[in-house]
């Protein structure tokens, strides 16, 4: 009983740890609510949720804040961009089913398209929160990181893609854990994203236990 209530026994240290992303998911939701602050937001919490991971869970919501604030401008640049061109995609979609409404043809290239959009949105953020570089050096390393690494890539599409996936499979599934998805989902799958991306972004970073 009493190792139970260490602080460092396995328990404590997964309730510990699913509360303080529980705390980042609300902070998340609160920032990105204007939505053209959502890239910042989003930065702000790959740069929590990294060092979550790097220092073992040591993070504050201070810190949260003043990623929110550095990454600011080219964060929020990279999600008007990334917006603006997922408004196109579905423009496009929107005039190609009504030219063709009884072929599917039409459906690859918009697929193809959002397939690399969703490597963009996947990458280019953690490597914002992460490195300093030029917003289309961003871009390029998220393609070329999203190419290079490709079944960790389709991993990660998987994941922020499963509340759609479970929706369209079944709505009574997806409803019955809503609230799971407003409290949790974005910090999961950003902690996700992040520890799958440590080999990859592991050649470019200082080594860290010197």
């Amino acid at each position: 009983m009493k190792k139970l209530f260490d602080p460092d026994s396995p328990i404590l240290r997964f309730l510990t740890q699913a509360a303080e992303l529980a705390w980042l998911n609300i902070l998340w939701v609160v920032c990105s609510l204007p939505v053209f602050t959502l890239g910042a937001s989003t930065a702000a919490l790959c740069t929590a949720v990294r060092n979550m991971i790097r220092e073992s869970g040591h993070w504050n919501s201070a810190a949260f804040f003043r990623a929110f604030r550095d990454n600011f401008k080219k964060s929020t640049l990279l999600w008007l961009i990334l917006l603006a061109a997922l408004a196109l995609l579905g423009a496009d979609v929107y005039i190609l089913r009504a030219l063709f409404p009884e072929q599917l043809f039409w459906l690859v290239l918009p697929g193809v398209c959002f397939a690399l959009w969703l490597m963009v949105f996947i990458w280019a953020f953690p490597l914002t929160a992460t490195f300093e570089n030029t917003l289309w050096n961003t871009i390029k390393n998220a393609v070329l990181l999203g190419v290079g690494y490709l079944p960790r890539t389709l991993l990660m599409a998987v994941i922020h893609l499963l509340p759609v996936i479970l929706f369209a499979v079944s709505p009574a599934a997806f409803y019955g854990v809503s609230v799971l998805w407003l409290v949790l989902l974005s910090a999961v799958t950003c902690y996700t994203d992040l520890w799958l991306m440590q080999k990859p972004f592991a050649p470019f970073l200082p080594d860290e236990t010197e």
